[in-house]
């Protein structure tokens, strides 16, 4: 992303929040692939910044990773951020909160390691397998057990 492109990605961010907080003339929207009830506004073109695609957090990253044309295989091999979102709202909570007592982790060491940004220790995944095997689910690929 150039300077200028940075610029009007900040710009109609700002313009976005504006409507929203202050003037209410735009409500949040859930996220228009999965539905997931918290989505940011997605602009495909900074230069008409109250067209928006809302999008999760999750699908909102993949949007750009396509547009920018980086293999979503960028991220590190062992990540759950799939198996995250697959879970519901409130088992996410559960779930964050169970491996940042087990881990010891900050919340940004958690956000990291889930979206595949920093390596794990060998001793951290029997961890993860462990919470999310509570919930049945299989950590790597977000299917249930």
């Amino acid at each position: 992303m150039t300077e200028t492109e940075k610029l009007k990605a900040l710009k109609a961010g700002a313009a976005i929040t504006k409507l929203i907080y202050r003037k209410n003339g735009m409500k949040r929207q859930p996220c228009s692939v999965c539905n997931f009830p918290f989505a940011d506004a997605h602009h495909e073109d900074y230069d008409k910044p109250l067209e928006v695609i809302w999008l999760c957090r999750k699908h909102h990253k993949d949007r750009h990773r396509e547009l920018s044309g980086k293999p979503k295989t960028a991220r590190s091999p062992i990540c759950f951020e799939d198996a995250y979102y697959n879970l519901s709202y409130w088992d996410r909570f559960e779930i964050r909160d169970s491996i940042i007592k087990e881990t010891k982790w900050s919340i940004q060491t958690f956000n990291n390691k889930r979206s595949g940004k920093t390596y794990f220790k060998k001793s951290e995944i029997p961890v993860i397998k462990e919470v999310f095997n509570r919930y049945n689910i299989n950590p790597w690929n977000g299917e249930r057990i």
